[in-house]
């Protein structure tokens, strides 16, 4: 959170603890429930639930007024990252 600019470095914990990273706070992380609800293939459960917030079909889960997604999958050498947006 720190490294993509949500909260300034040796924030993060404050950041999660004042709910600023869910529904009401800055930014909405893992809505899907991340890798402890769900299988895990690398990288795909972020990216179908991205595509799933920016076409507003997420139901109960969905962020109000998603337009812009950031994926993260891995971390070193073998991690990635995408922003996706709803514009065609």
């Amino acid at each position: 959170m720190e490294d993509y600019g949500f909260c300034e470095k040796g924030e993060a914990g404050d950041f999660f603890a004042e709910e600023r990273a869910t529904y009401g706070g800055d930014v909405v992380v893992n809505p899907h429930g991340g890798l402890i609800s769900e299988g895990y293939i690398h990288g795909l459960n972020h990216t179908f639930e991205a595509v799933l917030q920016l076409r507003h079909e997420a139901g109960e889960r969905q962020v109000e007024g998603a337009e812009i997604a950031l994926v993260t999958a891995g971390a070193g050498p073998v991690g990635g990252a995408m922003v996706l947006t709803g514009a065609l």
